[in-house]
C-alpha cells in the first residue's frame, strides 16, 4: 500500500509554480525571469547576495563585518555584526531553516548562528587546515567540504569531509594526496564540491598540470572514490545545487575551451555548442527545475585585466539554442534558478511532492517547525496534520 501511495505521489503529485532567476546586479539584488521579459531590482543598494534559504523566502548577505538575512517579500532585515565576536565569516550558506545560518571564521573554523536566539554554536574547531569549498546536502542538515593541509592546496593531503549542522559531528569521507596547487588560475574555480540529488557527493582533485578529475563518493555508505570524468579544466561553480542533476565543466582542447555537461545519474556528457558566442570565460551555473535549461555567468576580460561580469544567459539543452537575458556587466554569480513559492513546496523546486513530505518528516523530528511554507494547514504549527493534508491534495491532483 505504501509503495502504491508514493507511485501516485511521484506520478501525478506536481503544482508548476512561476519561476525566477535571481542575480547580483550593479543596482543590488534582482530577478529576471527565464526568457528576459521581465527583469527587476527587488532589494536596492544591497551588498553581493550570498544564498537563498531553502525555501526560497530569504537571502543572505556579507557586507563589511556583518551579515544581513532580507525577507525577500517583506523586505524586513536582520543583521549580526561580527567584530563583536571577534571573527571573519566567509562561506556563508542557510541551514536547515531560513533563520539560521554557517559560515567558516577565516577558513579555518565552522560556525552555526542563529537568528532566533542570537546564538553561536562552533560546529568544527580550527583543526590546523583549511575549510574550503563548502556545500549543502539537499535539506540543508549537512554540510561537505574539503580541508587542505594548507591554505592553497599545498601540502600532505585534502580530506573530503561530511559535519552534520545540529549534532556537530565531522566524519572523513576519504582523503587523498595532494598535488599541489596547478589547477588554480585566477579567477577560474580550482576544487569544487557538489551534493548531488543521488547523495553522492562529487568533488573535483587536481591531477597536476591544470588537469582535475570529477570523482564520487557515497555521503554514507563508505564507499570508495568513483572516477566520473577526467582531464577537465574545471567545472563551473554551482551555489544553487540543492537537487542538482547535472554540471557544465570546462575541457581545454585544441587550445579551445570546451563546454560540456555531465548527467550524475548516467554519467552522460553532452557538448554544448556556444563557441563563438560568448567571449567571455564561463565560471558559474544554475540549473531549471526540470533540468533542461541553465543559466550560466562568467568575467570577460577583453577589456583589460581586471575584466569585468559578463551578462547572464540561458542555454537551452533541448534545442541546443542560447539567449542573452542580461547583458554585459550587468549580473554576475551567484544565481538561483526557482519557482513561486507555493505553500508546502519548502524545497522551492516549483513542485508539491515526495520530496517536500521527507524534507517536512525531517524538520519535525529534528524539532523545527518554524518554517511557514511547512506549515500547510496554516495552523500555526508543522506536524503531522500538514503531512496528512498535502497528501490528499497531490493524490486529488
Amino acid at each position: 500500500m505504501k509503495k502504491i501511495l508514493l507511485t501516485v505521489i511521484i506520478a501525478f503529485g506536481f503544482i508548476q509554480a512561476e519561476e525566477w532567476i535571481y542575480y547580483n546586479s550593479s543596482e543590488g539584488v534582482s530577478k529576471v525571469k527565464p526568457d528576459g521579459t521581465e527583469n527587476e531590482v527587488i532589494v536596492d543598494d544591497f551588498s553581493m547576495m550570498m544564498d537563498m534559504s531553502l525555501d526560497k523566502s530569504k537571502i543572505v548577505s556579507f557586507g563589511e563585518h556583518t551579515i544581513t538575512i532580507v525577507d525577500i517579500e517583506t523586505m524586513e532585515t536582520q543583521s549580526v555584526f561580527f567584530p563583536e565576536y571577534g571573527l571573519s565569516p566567509k562561506d556563508i550558506h542557510f541551514a536547515y531553516d531560513e533563520n539560521t545560518i554557517f559560515f567558516t571564521d577565516s577558513g579555518n573554523e565552522l560556525y552555526k548562528y542563529s537568528f532566533i536566539d542570537s546564538s553561536f554554536t562552533l560546529i568544527i574547531p580550527d583543526m590546523g587546515g583549511s575549510i574550503r569549498d563548502l556545500t549543502m546536502s539537499p535539506d540543508n542538515q549537512k554540510a561537505v567540504f574539503l580541508s587542505y593541509d594548507y591554505i592553497f592546496g599545498e601540502g600532505d593531503s585534502i580530506d573530503v569531509m561530511i559535519a552534520d549542522i545540529q549534532s556537530g559531528e565531522v566524519s572523513i569521507l576519504e582523503s587523498f594526496p595532494s598535488l599541489g596547487n596547478e589547477c588554480f588560475f585566477g579567477l577560474l574555480p580550482g576544487f569544487q564540491t557538489y551534493w548531488g540529488a543521488d547523495d553522492y557527493i562529487y568533488f573535483t582533485i587536481c591531477d597536476g598540470e591544470g588537469v582535475q578529475q570529477l570523482l564520487k563518493i557515497h555521503s554514507s555508505n563508505g564507499e570508495p572514490a568513483q572516477q566520473v570524468e577526467n582531464e577537465i579544466r574545471y567545472t563551473l561553480s554551482a551555489a544553487d545545487d540543492s537537487f542538482l542533476e547535472k554540471l557544465v565543466y570546462v575541457k581545454y582542447i585544441n587550445d579551445t575551451y570546451e563546454y560540456w555537461t555531465i548527467d550524475l545519474e548516467s554519467n552522460e556528457t553532452s557538448y554544448i555548442d556556444i563557441d563563438g558566442e560568448i567571449e567571455a570565460y564561463l565560471l558559474s551555473q544554475a540549473w531549471s527545475p526540470d533540468q533542461s535549461k541553465i543559466t550560466i555567468t562568467g568575467w570577460d576580460f577583453t577589456g583589460g585585466y581586471w575584466g569585468s561580469p559578463a551578462g547572464l544567459y540561458v542555454y537551452d539543452t533541448v534545442t541546443d539554442s542560447m539567449i542573452t537575458i542580461v547583458d554585459y556587466a550587468g549580473a554576475w554569480a551567484p544565481m538561483f534558478w526557482v519557482s513561486g513559492s507555493d505553500n508546502g513546496d519548502v524545497n522551492g523546486d516549483g513542485s508539491l511532492d515526495i520530496l517536500d513530505i521527507v524534507m517536512i518528516v525531517n524538520m519535525i523530528l529534528a524539532g523545527e517547525t518554524n518554517n511557514s511554507n511547512a506549515d500547510y494547514n496554516s495552523d500555526g504549527n508543522v506536524d503531522i496534520l500538514d503531512i496528512v493534508a498535502i497528501v490528499q491534495v497531490i493524490v486529488g491532483n
